[in-house]
Parts: C-alpha cells; sequence; structure tokens
C-alpha cells in the first residue's frame, strides 16, 4: 500500500509530460511557420498563417471560424477544439494530482521524492518508445486516431479542400515527431537532473556531516 502513491505518480509523469509538450507545440506558431515552408504550404495556401492564427485563437476560446472553412470543415474543427479541451483538463489533473502526491511522497524523505521523478521520467520514456512501436506505420495510426476521436465521415476531407492545403498528413507526422523528441528531451533533463541531485544528497551532504 505505501508504494501506491508512487505508482500513480509514475503512471502519470508519461501522461502529464506529452500532454504538456502536446500544447506547447500546439501554438508554438513559428514551428509552424517553418513546417509550411518545408512543406509547400505557402504555395498551395497563401494565406495558410492566417488560418493558422484563426485557429489558434479558436481553440484558445477566442473568437469564430474563418469563413473560408467549409461547413464540414468548421464542424471537424469544433470536434478538434473537443479534443483538446479534454486534453487540457487531463493536464491540469496530473499536474494538481502529481504535485499532491509529491507532497503526500515527501514525508517519507528528500531521497524518496528524487527517486519517484527518475522512475517517472524512466516510465515516459518507455511509454515514448511504445508510442513510436504503435506509430511505425504512421498512416494507419492517423486513421485509427480519428476513428478513436471522432465521427465516421466527419473527418476525411478531399486533396483541395483547405484544411488539407494546409496540413497534409506529412504536418501531423512531423508534428507527432516534435512532441515525442521534447517529451524525451523534457524525461532526460528531469533524468539528469534528479539523478544530481541524488547524488549530491547522498554524497555531498554526508560528507560535510563530518
Amino acid at each position: 500500500m505505501k508504494w501506491l502513491p508512487i505508482v500513480v505518480f509514475v503512471i502519470l509523469v508519461p501522461i502529464l509530460i506529452i500532454i504538456a509538450n502536446f500544447v506547447i507545440v500546439l501554438y508554438d506558431s513559428p514551428w509552424y511557420h517553418e513546417q509550411f515552408r518545408q512543406m509547400g504550404v505557402y504555395e498551395r495556401n497563401q494565406d495558410a498563417n492566417a488560418l493558422l492564427e484563426n485557429l489558434q485563437h479558436f481553440f484558445s476560446g477566442d473568437g469564430e471560424l474563418s469563413s473560408n472553412l467549409t461547413a464540414e470543415e468548421q464542424s471537424h474543427m469544433r470536434d478538434v477544439r473537443s479534443v483538446i479541451r479534454f486534453a487540457y483538463v487531463l493536464l491540469y489533473i496530473t499536474a494538481i494530482a502529481s504535485i499532491l502526491l509529491l507532497f503526500y511522497i515527501s514525508k517519507r524523505g528528500a531521497k524518496k521524492v528524487l527517486l519517484t521523478v527518475v522512475y517517472g521520467a524512466l516510465a515516459t520514456l518507455v511509454a515514448l518508445v511504445v508510442l513510436i512501436l504503435l506509430t511505425l506505420n504512421f498512416s494507419a495510426s492517423f486513421v485509427q486516431f480519428h476513428t478513436l476521436f471522432f465521427q465516421q465521415g466527419t473527418w476525411q476531407f478531399s486533396g483541395d479542400s483547405l484544411l488539407i492545403r494546409t496540413f497534409p498528413e506529412q504536418f501531423f507526422f512531423a508534428f507527432f515527431r516534435t512532441v515525442i523528441v521534447n517529451s524525451a528531451i523534457t524525461a532526460l533533463f528531469l533524468l539528469v537532473l534528479m539523478l544530481l541531485a541524488f547524488l549530491y544528497t547522498n554524497y555531498y551532504v554526508k560528507n560535510r556531516s563530518f
């Protein structure tokens, strides 16, 4: 029973790190601009930046969708906003729960907290490897994701639609890859930081006591 808070925390950390990095990339406009440039989006939609800004404002609850989008595209964007809102709720819940769990675990000493965060960082790296393996066929995974979160027939558009011209499948692969890489960097940073803190606690503080 005493391990339960640690186990729950370790499970929450990958969720927290991945969703946090998802949100960061979601609103990273310079990243989008670079992807648009690399993928030739500006050649297909000269107003890609304006559409991006409109969608980002819409997802954050500020403003209405662009009238350049068809009714079907607008409907899908509303569904996407619902998924994003769910991600935010999950982010807040995991963040608050993680803080409370760490506070509870801290009663058993600083070393226990440091080791618990290390376990969480390692669990995140394992989760990322699993995600990569599950999405080796990204096209199939992309379809499965939409099938899971959206109703059939509400998310498929013709190649000349504004959404597809601006956000082709390769864009979503780049988005997914960036979230994975950033999450791995976050986990590795936490891992190194906690290990250094653990070594400091074990050796430096111990030596100072003599």
